[in-house]
């Protein structure tokens, strides 16, 4: 039986991927063969700064406990409602204004790729199933 931590390890298998394609694009665009966005300094930039932030957030919760853990999965939390956010109104935005019909059908195309490689666990419906079964482990474990 596949748990829910094993499906929100499959969604972050997706995660890292569409974040290979990002990065390969991001290298792209630092060799002058971006698609209007600039390289340095811009949104791209700071958003691939913030994954490395992300990552490093994620490492100390793996490193802390109890007390010290809950602090930073709080901090975790907000830090990427925040970066989500970015990513809504200045990124997706972006790409959606600069990136031609070509880039966005090969995007699209390393999209279904990662998602047949993933199968079906790696669905939005079973991410949606996943953190459902979360919340109602919680909550059955916050009953007295």
């Amino acid at each position: 039986m596949r748990t829910p931590t094993d499906v929100l390890r499959d969604e972050h298998a997706i995660i890292l991927r569409g974040l290979d394609v990002l990065e390969a694009a991001a290298r792209q665009a630092e060799d002058g063969r971006d698609a209007g966005a600039p390289a340095e300094g811009g949104p791209i930039d700071v958003m691939l700064e913030e994954h490395v932030r992300g990552r490093a957030l994620l490492q100390a919760m793996a490193e802390h406990t109890s007390i010290e853990r809950a602090r930073v999965a709080r901090h975790y939390a907000q830090f990427l409602r925040d970066h989500i956010d970015k990513e809504h109104e200045v990124v997706f935005p972006l790409a959606e204004a600069v990136l031609d019909e070509q880039a966005l059908e090969w995007l699209a195309h390393e999209f279904s790729t990662v998602e047949a490689e993933q199968g079906p666990g790696a669905s939005l419906d079973a991410a949606h199933a996943a953190v459902g079964a979360l919340a109602m482990a919680l909550v059955r474990t916050a009953r007295p």
